[in-house]
């Protein structure tokens, strides 16, 4: 049993590495927050007004600062999702309700992984990009957690390492049964909220965006019998389509509850940040899911036929 014990050790360690993604990803968005309201620089674009005005009234960086919450946000509720799966695959009795779980953990955990150790990162790079000059220089602590951020996704297996996992052993164990438990759950979400009066459209985008991946896992659980080397250069490209529909899918849960709590039109700032951060990001992000997962079937095999050579 060393080695079963021993990837019990090793999936906790990479849940652990996408939380440490994710806490440095949100200290830097709070840091790069916390400037912009402070740096005078600039007028209004507007021009309502003469005086020079704090940055964050800027549109270009409003649009960092949106996206870098609803990065910190979708992540975290990602990660919360995993946990909470983890404690009902621990607790719960022996059945199949334990057993979907169980399952539900095992397809989460690479995601959790690859996809908050990268998005830590560039969501790193967001907010050096706020503070301008000064986010490049020790004055400000930014420049250290990109360079320690980095590391994440590295550890406990390479991210390329963890897109072999998800798009291989676990949509073939058991018949695909992790596969199958996730797409329960997205479908038991668009089902129930596709036809939200505020919310409807974007749940219906997320819909579409799986129906579309889920196609594109069928085909390429056939490529990978067919064409090994051509199915392994997409898997990557493959688990970011993954972790681009789990973030939207729990950014536009939390926005379903926060317009219950907060009504419409909403009168909470902070209930209308939830609602605005999901609507936001579905609408920028699922297009690019779509895209993506396109190009993971497309027929060219650049990447195989490449000679070492002309590299």
């Amino acid at each position: 049993m060393g080695l079963a014990h021993m990837f019990q050790m090793m999936n906790s360690a990479r849940n652990n590495t996408g939380v440490s993604g994710m806490s440095i990803a949100s200290t830097a968005y709070l840091n790069a927050l916390a400037y912009t309201k402070n740096r005078i620089q600039g007028k209004d674009i507007t021009g309502t007004t003469k005086e020079n005005v704090p940055i964050i009234r800027h549109p270009d960086i409003r649009r960092m600062l949106l996206w870098m919450k609803a990065s910190v946000d979708g992540m975290r509720s990602m990660i919360y999702a995993g946990a909470f799966w983890s404690d009902l695959a621990y607790e719960l009795k022996d059945g199949d309700e334990k057993n979907h779980y169980k399952l539900l953990v095992d397809f989460i955990t690479p995601i959790i992984k690859t996809f908050c150790s990268d998005t830590g990162f560039k969501v790193c790079e967001n907010a050096i990009q706020c503070l301008g000059g000064y986010g490049y220089c020790r004055d400000f602590p930014l420049e250290q957690y990109l360079r320690d951020v980095k590391i994440m996704s590295l550890y406990e297996g390479t991210n390329g390492i963890q897109a072999i996992d998800l798009m291989g052993r676990k949509m073939t164990i058991a018949g695909g049964a992790p596969f199958r438990a996730f797409t329960q759950e997205i479908e038991t979400f668009c089902k129930r909220n596709r036809s939200h009066p505020t919310l409807g459209k974007n749940i219906q985008g997320l819909e579409s965006a799986f129906n579309a991946v889920f196609r594109t896992v069928l085909e390429m659980n056939e490529l990978r019998k067919t064409d090994p080397v051509h199915w392994g250069a997409n898997t990557y490209p493959a688990l970011l389509c993954f972790g681009e529909l789990v973030m939207a899918w729990r950014l536009l849960d939390m926005a379903v509850i926060a317009e219950k709590l907060t009504g419409t039109p909403p009168k909470n700032k902070f209930y209308m940040g939830k609602i605005l951060q999901a609507t936001y990001f579905a609408d920028i992000t699922l297009p690019h899911t779509q895209a993506r997962i396109c190009s993971c079937l497309r027929k060219g095999r650049e990447i195989a036929e490449m000679p070492e050579g002309a590299f």
